[in-house]
């Protein structure tokens, strides 16, 4: 796995965004990376034991599809740049400067609907969320920010772009989901290599920071705040946050190794991967496609289909229930995602795993080739795409959502060049 990430990092390009280089180094770090550190799988009854057979072919399971994944993604690639070519054609026209006052002013109304949204609800459903991410999406403002900055060098235009960074990661943070603290600096360091051609140390440091100071002291952050009967203003939660970090690492003898190992299982789903070799089919029978067939329906709107049914529940909830990691009550409030082998295994067993891994290499291959970063607007629609990608998810997530991603994300970029159009007959009606 780690051979076949990094010839994915050699092999990404300037000319196209890293779609596939920055899968395979996630996927690294939570199947392969995480297989030099034992982790204890828990489910309702106490730990699982998984054994060492379940283990290897788990890793097995894992590299083969990385490189089923890498490998098919190349017969999609040209065909990918046609389909870009007409994303492109539906695109705002004309350079980025001229847009440069709307993009500030659309930034500032989505800090605004983000702050907001974080005060008034501590932990907004995940439908709501979803919407909220494509109406609103944070990584296409940054992007539109980063690209007009590299273009103009204006100083102000530096300033806009990190003060609106350093803003979505505060955001991020006051949320008490520490992945929309991440993607920011993850946009960063990818936009920064894409647009200067060399890695830049300080985004890296900064999400390993992130990662080992803050993830110990979650649990205790969203106990205080989501729980809160009353809203919790921003200046509150920074001393949460601030009252967590210091039970988390301060006292006389801060439990060092126990936080670490607390990252290091957020990072490792090896665990959740070798549970299905041992339990699929002897406990728990394969599933078959039941699953994805509801990908084709979650394209039908719920106005069309009222009673549609809630597919969190169909991939999430069915699986946590069927493998004991959760209880009924559970489901209801906590959503555990399933690893994309370990549902293709228990959908259709080895066939499921290479049907699944080829479904996704073709995806990325077609996303990779789609989006070029020589236009301003097909960078900022593609860089959602990448930073929504999945690591640890079912195939649903690689293809639901994909038409309301790219309808949403037009009709934003055209928005903005709306008002930049206002702003410009306003400048001369003047």
């Amino acid at each position: 796995m780690g051979f076949l990430a990094f010839w994915a990092i050699r092999d990404a390009r300037k000319t196209r965004l890293p779609f596939l280089a920055y899968f395979a180094a996630n996927f690294y770090v939570v199947y392969g990376l995480s297989t030099l550190s034992e982790q204890r799988l828990m489910t309702v009854n106490g730990p699982a034991y998984v054994s060492d057979q379940a283990r290897t072919m788990a890793v097995w399971a894992c590299t083969l599809a990385l490189g089923i994944i890498l490998f098919t993604s190349k017969l999609t690639l040209t065909l990918g740049r046609h389909a870009g070519k007409n994303i492109a054609r539906v695109l705002p026209p004309g350079h980025i400067s001229r847009h440069r006052g709307a993009m500030r002013i659309w930034a500032v109304a989505v800090l605004v609907l983000h702050g907001v949204t974080v005060a008034t609800r501590a932990n907004p459903s995940a439908a709501w969320a979803f919407a909220l991410g494509l109406l609103a999406s944070p990584i296409l403002v940054q992007t539109l920010l980063f690209t007009e900055w590299r273009t103009s060098k204006a100083h102000s235009s530096r300033n806009w772009f990190w003060g609106f960074t350093l803003a979505t990661v505060s955001l991020g943070l006051a949320s008490g989901a520490l992945g929309g603290a991440v993607a920011p600096l993850l946009c960063v360091f990818i936009l920064l290599w894409q647009g200067v051609g060399r890695v830049r140390v300080g985004p890296v440091l900064a999400l390993v920071g992130l990662g080992l100071l803050f993830n110990p002291a979650k649990m205790e952050y969203r106990q205080k705040v989501w729980q809160a009967t009353e809203e919790v203003s921003f200046t509150e939660r920074a001393g949460i946050w601030a009252e967590a970090i210091e039970n988390a690492w301060g006292g006389e003898r801060p439990d060092v190794e126990g936080n670490l190992d607390a990252t290091r299982k957020r990072l490792s789903e090896i665990a959740f991967v070798a549970q299905v070799f041992d339990w699929v089919p002897h406990y728990v029978p394969h599933s078959g496609f039941v699953r994805w067939k509801m990908i084709l329906y979650s394209y039908i709107p719920r106005a069309i289909w009222p009673d549609k049914p809630l597919l969190t529940r169909f991939f999430n909830a069915d699986y946590a229930l069927a493998f004991g990691l959760q209880t009924a009550e559970g489901v209801e409030t906590t959503a555990i995602n399933i690893p994309l082998v370990t549902e293709a295994y228990w959908t259709f067993g080895w066939a499921g795993v290479v049907i699944a891994s080829l479904l996704v290499g073709l995806l990325l291959g077609l996303y990779e080739g789609a989006f070029a970063p020589s236009r301003w607007a097909m960078q900022a629609l593609g860089m959602t795409f990448l930073l929504s990608l999945p690591t640890v998810g079912h195939l649903g997530t690689f293809y639901m959502g994909i038409a309301q991603r790219v309808a949403v994300g037009v009709a934003v970029l055209w928005l903005i060049a709306g008002i930049a159009w206002v702003l410009a007959a306003n400048r001369r009606a003047a």
